[in-house]
């Protein structure tokens, strides 16, 4: 008996419809073009015209994952050289300097988004590289992330500023934008450092100092680049700073070949983030005894800190910080150990008689495993927090139930959980110590 292929007339599903079940059946199907022609009851070069629709019309977002970029021998050779976390190498392609500039953009637009985390201020210089990467940006969703414009506006016959750059960045992102509401260089230092003591500008540049991270493209201090022709600078000024050893531009300013910031008369003329501060998002190492918010204890006595009221103490540096001889000077209801061994096991005990919870360190400090577990199989940094908020979360709440439920210390408790878990995976060996 002959077998009889069942024809979906393209009549029944068209426009957008059919070009996203095409899609459907060729990415998440498996079918071949010639089985999605004979299933839709249209030619195969139809279905072809539909999956470059669907591409098109961004239906499709096809990506690689970052560290097949960021494990590569270059990209850890610059690590090396240059003192960095990570490098995104791509490949050379063969195509023209614009399609280079394209196949860069679209590689940072792919990497941008798993290197941001809740609670980042991300600041955004402006140029043609910045509006591509914010162009070939899938749409996502960030928590908590906020784009600040990290140079003023300008009027460029290119049809990309500053404000558009930041903008459509933070919209791909789903982030919050702080937008800089100024020119970003006059003609007058006076009124430059008027307009910067504005109370609305000088909040939104006093907001540049709480970035925590910065995406910006090195451009270049040729007499076509776009430093001249968006007006920041004059042919006279760009040739200035090239006697100075000028050899670059980082958000308008001038850069030698070390990446050290030149100064010069046109500094005093613009509004943006500083390029020192800029630098200092890189370089930033200072002690927390500087930190001009808060205030240090001066007393001499290392353990003055543990006698500080609060709710929960986190120990998170040192071995042995709360013993027998100190613990009576602690103030805190609750003990989180986030450094090894951070209380002697006779003081846990002592505390735990006095009522104060103490959440043992290998319950408390594993974060820095489960991200080396998931790094190595290549999970995004989004990932591992994720993962890493859930078992903390719940391997506290199991210790805290067996403690309560066997009127034991949460230690005694977690102890126990971890050797029933390593027995468990022994029994999956060949062997075991048990």
């Amino acid at each position: 008996m002959a077998t009889i292929t069942r024809r979906r007339p393209s009549g029944q599903v068209s426009g957008e419809s059919i070009v996203i079940e095409a899609a459907w059946l060729y990415y998440h199907d498996r079918l071949n073009q010639t089985d999605i022609a004979a299933q839709l009851g249209v030619s195969r070069a139809t279905v072809v015209n539909y999956l470059q629709e669907a591409k098109e019309r961004g239906f499709i977002r096809i990506s690689l994952d970052p560290k097949a970029f960021t494990t590569h021998r270059l990209a850890q050779e610059l690590r090396e050289k240059f003192g960095l976390a990570a490098a995104y190498v791509l490949p050379d392609g063969t195509g023209s300097e614009e399609d280079t500039l394209l196949r860069v953009a679209r590689g940072a637009a792919e990497w941008l988004p798993s290197l941001l985390v809740p609670g980042d201020r991300l600041g955004v210089s402006w140029g043609r590289t910045v509006f591509e990467v914010a162009e070939a940006m899938a749409q996502t969703q960030t928590h908590d992330v906020t784009v600040s414009q990290l140079v003023g506006s300008m009027a460029t016959p290119y049809g990309f500023t500053a404000e558009i750059c930041s903008a459509h960045l933070a919209q791909r992102l789903g982030a919050k934008c702080i937008n800089l509401h100024a020119p970003a260089v006059l003609s007058d230092p006076e009124l430059a450092a008027r307009l910067r003591a504005e109370p609305i500008i000088k909040d939104q540049i006093d907001s540049l100092s709480h970035c925590n991270k910065s995406i910006f493209a090195a451009g270049s201090i040729d007499h076509s680049s776009h430093i001249v022709g968006s007006g920041l600078a004059s042919h006279s000024d760009l040739d200035w700073y090239i006697r100075q050893g000028a050899a670059g531009v980082l958000c308008g300013r001038f850069i030698d070949s070390t990446g050290q910031f030149i100064p010069g008369e046109l500094d005093d003329r613009m509004i943006g983030v500083e390029l020192d501060k800029l630098l200092a998002l890189k370089n930033s190492g200072d002690s927390v005894m500087d930190y001009p918010g808060g205030a240090g204890i001066t007393t001499g006595d290392r353990n003055a800190i543990i006698e500080v009221p609060c709710d929960i103490w986190i120990p998170a540096a040192r071995p042995d910080v709360i013993r027998e001889d100190n613990l009576d000077r602690l103030q805190a209801t609750m003990v989180v150990s986030g450094a090894n061994i951070a209380v002697t096991a006779e003081a846990e005990k002592q505390l735990h008689a006095k009522g104060i919870l103490c959440i043992t360190d290998f319950i408390a400090n594993v974060g820095g495993v489960i991200c080396a577990a998931m790094e190595y199989r290549g999970a995004s940094e989004q990932a591992a927090l994720h993962t890493i908020e859930e078992k903390l979360s719940n391997n506290v709440q199991t210790i805290l139930e067996i403690s309560q439920r066997e009127g034991c210390m949460p230690r005694e408790a977690a102890v126990d959980m971890a050797m029933q878990r390593v027995r468990k995976a022994m029994q999956l060996r060949r062997w075991s110590l048990f």
